[in-house]
C-alpha cells in the first residue's frame, strides 16, 4: 500500500537532517543542568524572534490588501510591485503563446499562398490551352474561308452559276460573270461568217 523504498529528494533529506540537528542541540541545552538552573534559554528565544520576523517579512509581501497591515506600519508602499514575478511569468507565457500562434499563422499563410500559386498555375495552363484551342479553331475557320473564296464560284467566275432554271439560253443577271470561252468563240465564228 505505501511505497517505502522511494528515494528521498536531496533537499528534503537535508532539511530533515538540519531539523534533527537543531532538535539535538535544543535537547542538550534543555538537559544541561547549568543552563537550565540559570533561567531562560536565550538562544531558543532568539531563534523564535528571528522566525517571527521572517514570517512578518514574508507576510508583509503577500498582498497590499492584507487586513493585518496598518497604515503606519510602513509595510505598504506606493508603487510597490508585489506580483512582479508572477506577472513576468504570465507575460512570458503570453509571449510564448503569441509566438506559437504567429508561427501557426505563418504556416497557414504559406500553405494558403502555395495553394493559391498552384491554383493560379493550373488556371493559367487551362487558359493557355483554351486560347490555343480558340486560336486553332479561328485558324481553321480562316483557312476554310480562304479556301471557299479561292475555289468558290465568285473568284473563279464560273458561268454555270448564272444559268437560269428556265432554260439554257437565259441567265440570272446578278450572277452573270460574262461569256464562257465557248460562247466567245461561237460569237467570233458567227461574226467571221457574217463578214464573208
Amino acid at each position: 500500500m505505501y511505497k517505502l523504498d522511494v528515494a528521498v529528494d536531496a533537499r528534503e533529506a537535508a532539511a530533515i537532517e538540519r531539523r534533527q540537528n537543531m532538535e539535538k542541540q535544543r535537547q542538550s541545552r534543555i538537559f544541561n543542568a547549568r543552563q537550565r538552573t540559570i533561567g531562560m534559554d536565550i538562544e531558543a528565544l532568539d531563534d523564535q524572534i528571528k522566525g517571527r520576523n521572517k514570517e512578518k517579512k514574508l507576510r508583509s509581501n503577500i498582498s497590499d490588501e492584507d487586513p493585518c497591515l496598518s497604515i503606519s506600519g510602513m509595510q505598504v508602499f506606493s508603487g510597490e510591485d508585489l506580483q512582479y514575478d508572477s506577472r513576468k511569468d504570465l507575460q512570458k507565457e503570453q509571449i510564448t503563446e503569441k509566438k506559437r500562434l504567429s508561427m501557426e499563422q505563418k504556416k497557414g499563410d504559406q500553405l494558403y499562398n502555395m495553394k493559391a500559386v498552384e491554383m493560379d498555375q493550373r488556371a493559367f495552363k487551362e487558359k493557355a490551352a483554351l486560347q490555343q484551342q480558340v486560336l486553332l479553331k479561328n485558324k481553321t475557320i480562316t483557312l476554310l474561308k480562304w479556301s471557299n473564296h479561292i475555289h468558290g464560284d465568285m473568284l473563279t467566275e464560273n458561268p454555270a452559276v448564272a444559268q437560269s432554271a428556265f432554260g439554257p439560253h437565259r441567265v440570272i443577271p446578278d450572277r452573270w460573270k460574262g461569256m464562257s470561252p465557248s460562247q466567245v468563240s461561237d460569237i467570233l465564228h458567227t461574226q467571221a461568217l457574217q463578214r464573208l
